[in-house]
């Protein structure tokens, strides 16, 4: 086990160390009931396990990309995408915070991490990722991409549309009024930064 590996597995340990355990122990304490403490258990143990399929998929993306993480990367972003990892059981949603891990630790990628990436990550659906990896290579939108990728994801065209309305509220992309009845979606400057930190 290398360092990474030992500060990601330690960050999933910590964030349930103190102040969840005492919460719990208090509400427990009160109710007197085994269901919180298997409840807590249930926690600790998704945690843990969250925090070694971070480790283990970020240092595959590391290992693709012939990079060796850096030993002196910040700890408190580790933590951070760790205990975000930690609220959500979606492979799709964790795989986006292996993605920033990777780049948190990535000597030649950490300049383009950011805090607030993870707020962004932990404020998309699982249906949002997939649109977001068939986005990644369109600069310009044009409406029919909509529908093709509710096409290509077997999806219905409001799914799609409601995903999108998610995607901007998080400023990923923009629809520009061109006519009174056109439209042009764009991927926002975030958006492009942000997809080249989880996806190239």
């Amino acid at each position: 086990m290398d360092e990474i590996e030992r500060e990601v597995i330690k960050a999933g340990a910590d964030a349930v160390a103190a102040p969840v355990t005492k919460i719990i122990g208090d509400l427990v304490a009160l109710s007197g009931g085994n269901w919180l403490s298997h409840k807590a258990k249930m926690q600790r143990e998704r945690l843990e396990q969250s925090a070694r399929y971070l480790s283990a998929k970020s240092k595959e993306i590391l290992k693709e990309r012939g990079v060796e993480p850096d030993a002196e990367a910040a700890t408190e972003h580790i933590e951070q995408i760790v205990e975000a990892a930690g609220e959500t059981s979606h492979l799709e949603i964790i795989d986006l915070y292996a993605a920033l891990l990777a780049a948190a630790v990535d000597p030649q990628r950490k300049t383009k991490f950011r805090r607030g990436y993870v707020d962004i990550v932990r404020g998309l659906e699982p249906l949002d990722a997939l649109v977001l990896s068939e986005l990644r290579h369109e600069r310009t939108l044009h409406s029919t991409k909509l529908n093709f990728i509710a096409t290509e994801l077997n999806r219905g065209q409001d799914e799609i549309d409601v995903s999108f309305d998610n995607l901007k509220k998080l400023e990923l992309v923009a629809q520009q009024n061109i006519g009174p009845s056109a439209t042009s979606p764009n991927i926002t400057s975030k958006g492009r930064q942000f997809l080249a930190v989880v996806f190239d």
